[in-house]
């Protein structure tokens, strides 16, 4: 397979960032034994932190990030193994992947309250950072989030070793193999702090594996309205024409994260 080829299989598939290009301005930020890129635009509070999809990419969030920095700090980042970011310690599984985010945003003095925002597998490594630290947490925008339902449905149709073929960075396949500890840490990851939420949704399949048909679209939106459920107040946002990865370039999307930074400083 050619790297073109690759290129284009991984940005089909579901839960993927889109590393397509190298960020603006990025950094290597030491934490203990690792390095980790980064990318930091913006000065204010409260910081906007955004978790990628499950390749990571800090590429994909650039309209998102360049839009909200303007009126606040953003941080976007690499998790270990992805990018240029050193590979981590094993298992790569959400509690490890949000213990290792909050060391990184300690090293590099961010302070909290953050307003995480996740999109794909990151809306669920953000809930489970938002478990693990309540009480940093000022707000949570859930960008068409990969849910423990979502990866028990679809675990078994791909090995670690079939996305390793397909060009999946170490990172992604270490954290494949780690599905089963995520799910697990994410379904036991409730209660959420009582923070404003968003959830977002597309309605356009993607059309390749997991998100190929309109009957893919129906279980993903069922989900989610599941996840909504169980958050008291949560605002769920549906957007029929957008796919997966264009959900990424919604106006609407920068709108309610900046409403959320102006509700939380109004608060204070």
């Amino acid at each position: 397979m050619t790297r073109s080829q690759i290129v284009g299989a991984m940005t089909m598939l579901l839960l993927a960032g889109v590393a397509l290009s190298e960020p603006a301005s990025p950094e290597l930020v030491q934490v203990g034994n690792l390095r980790v890129e980064t990318k930091i635009e913006g000065m204010g509070n409260p910081p906007v932190i955004l978790e990628s999809g499950f390749t990571g990419g800090l590429f994909p969030w650039g309209p998102i990030q360049s839009a909200v920095a303007k009126q606040t700090l953003t941080w976007s980042y690499e998790r270990a193994g992805l990018g240029r970011s050193d590979p981590g310690p094993n298992p790569r599984a959400a509690e490890q992947i949000a213990r290792e985010l909050h060391a990184l945003l300690a090293a590099k003095a961010i302070a909290p309250p953050y307003i995480l925002v996740g999109h794909s597998a990151g809306g669920l490594f953000v809930r489970v950072f938002a478990h693990l630290y309540p009480k940093e947490i000022a707000g949570l925008v859930l960008v068409d989030p990969a849910t423990e339902v979502d990866y028990e449905r679809i675990l078994k149709d791909k090995t670690a070793e079939d996305l390793q073929k397909m060009g999946m960075p170490s990172g992604g396949v270490e954290q494949w193999r780690a599905l089963p500890e995520s799910i697990e840490q994410a379904r036991h990851s409730w209660p959420l702090p009582k923070v404003p939420v968003v959830v977002f949704t597309s309605g356009k399949p993607l059309g390749q594996w997991p998100l190929a048909t309109p009957e893919d679209m129906q279980k993903w939106l069922e989900s989610h309205n599941k996840l909504v459920a169980r958050i008291p107040g949560a605002k769920h946002i549906v957007i029929e024409n957008v796919d997966h990865l264009g959900i990424l370039k919604e106006d609407v999307v920068v709108e309610r994260i900046l409403k959320m930074v102006r509700d939380v400083r109004a608060k204070k």
